[in-house]
């Protein structure tokens, strides 16, 4: 089972994930990839995505993490945020 499979049957149960709306902007620039483009291949909605990138969403299907991580040739869990870091606009570390 890949990382991606694990995140995902995990998710399952709790149908949001947390991501990290920098990480999914930086994975999408680092893939060459404009926000069109990367919804499209996702299959989302541009709105979609740029709500995700500008925190708008406080989760994620792992379905929808999951097709974006496929098209950007990463794993879930470099679009989740990092340990000891909370969700949010800002990333700040939590003390």
């Amino acid at each position: 089972m890949t990382a991606n499979q694990a995140v995902v049957k995990r998710g399952e149960r709790d149908k949001e994930l947390s991501h990290d709306p920098r990480r999914l902007r930086r994975r999408r620039t680092a893939a060459g990839l404009g926000l069109v483009n990367a919804a499209k291949l996702a299959g989302y909605s541009p709105a979609h995505l740029s709500m995700l990138e500008h925190g708008h969403h406080h989760g994620a299907s792992p379905e929808c993490l999951k097709s974006l991580a496929q098209v950007y040739g990463c794993e879930i869990t470099d679009l989740m945020p990092a340990e000891g870091y909370e969700h949010s606009r800002d990333s700040e570390r939590v003390a």
